[in-house]
């Protein structure tokens, strides 16, 4: 192996480090490798830890489709905030939370410290960003503000905002309108420094095509950066802050990133939408009903640890009730009985004698409680 060889194997394994994102334990992700077929994914559970996990998108054109949604990371209901929340969709386990509770007549200062949100003084929750955490402060503010009262009413309007279904499907076309200069540039770059220069120096060489590779690459790389500014201001210009200027320099200064410039303009497109109403709108009832059984499930049978106090729990199964009715609504409404989703189907031969109601795994014991979900219950089976 040459010289020019290990360059480019070394950019070859730059790239593919692109491609990978770590990924909060909560968030969920819908993804697709080339825009039509669409699933959910989440943080792997082999090549993580209990904080998080590796998450890949597709390395080849037309380089994958990947949106991220993260749940509000505290729960809330009309007399106190908590940063803990109950949802794990995942095999590996709740991460560590700092489950601080205040009830909101106890509130003096909410404050922000870089990502950090300060409650009276005191560390609350760590956002994974500045803008995150100033767009968590408006609204533990606007509840502290608003009368006791009304505080369920606001909660309640906050989660049914995430499942427009008409403004997201209005995102999505605005999306694909506004990217499809960006893709095209992006697969055009890829093609140009994965495949084109490696076909060149071994039929040519290096010397006669290098000043023709570098002045055509400068052209393309600006091409590509002035179109995902243009993408990324259109799409999401609330964003457009110093995080997004950092990021910029790095598209700027290093190609396998510059590749990649189209996930910084997908990866939050949908953030402060629900991922049910999402997958709604992109991916096939299969696998929209099967995220809504998940979900209601995980909602239905929280797991709380020995150290979550009376009032974290509380307000975590005031704010997991909220939810769930107004999921079982949109799935209603979209013609599918959240009920039916709950009931587990075991056949005769299985000899179950009772089953978790969270994961749903059969036993051949009457009583007891699950081992993988903890503290939960098992239900006995009623025999015909």
């Amino acid at each position: 192996m040459n010289d020019y060889q290990t360059l480019y194997l070394v950019f070859v394994l730059l790239y593919l480090a692109e491609c990978v994102k770590w990924t909060h334990r909560y968030s969920i992700l819908i993804y697709s490798a080339i825009g039509n077929y669409w699933h959910v994914k989440f943080a792997s559970n082999s090549l993580g830890n209990r904080t998080g996990g590796f998450a890949f998108n597709n390395p080849i054109p037309p380089l994958g489709y990947l949106f991220h949604y993260r749940p509000l990371p505290f729960s809330i209901s009309p007399t106190a905030i908590t940063s803990f929340i109950t949802q794990v969709l995942t095999d590996g386990g709740q991460p560590k939370q700092l489950k601080r509770v205040f009830q909101f007549d106890q509130i003096k200062t909410v404050t922000q410290n870089s990502n950090h949100i300060n409650i009276n003084a005191e560390l609350f929750l760590s956002c994974r960003s500045e803008a995150d955490a100033k767009k968590f402060i408006a609204i533990i503010s606007e509840l502290k503000a608003i009368d006791k009262n009304q505080r369920a009413r606001y909660i309640t309007d906050f989660i049914s905002r995430q499942f427009d279904i008409q403004q997201i499907s209005t995102t999505y076309k605005t999306y694909r309108k506004q990217t499809r200069i960006l893709r095209l540039l992006c697969n055009i770059l890829w093609l140009y420094l994965l495949v084109l220069p490696l076909a060149i120096i071994n039929y040519l060489g290096i010397t006669p095509v290098v000043m023709w590779l570098g002045v055509s690459y400068v052209v393309f790389h600006l091409l590509t950066i002035i179109a995902f500014v243009i993408a990324f201001r259109q799409l999401q210009p609330d964003f457009m802050n110093a995080d997004f200027y950092s990021r910029l320099a790095i598209i700027l200064l290093f190609p396998p990133a510059t590749i990649r410039c189209i996930d910084l303009v997908t990866y939050d497109l949908f953030s402060d939408f629900h991922p049910l109403a999402s997958l709604h709108v992109l991916a096939s009832d299969s696998t929209k009903t099967m995220f809504a059984k998940k979900l209601l499930l995980d909602l239905s049978y929280p797991i709380f640890d020995e150290s979550a106090s009376p009032s974290i729990k509380e307000t975590c199964d005031w704010y997991n009730t909220r939810q769930i009715e107004i999921i079982r609504k949109f799935l209603r409404d979209n013609n599918i009985n959240p009920y039916e989703l709950l009931i587990p189907t075991f056949s005769e031969s299985d000899q179950i004698k009772s089953y978790c109601p969270r994961c749903q795994t059969g036993y051949s014991v009457t009583k007891g409680t699950c081992p993988d979900c903890g503290q939960i219950e098992l239900i006995k089976v009623e025999q015909n």
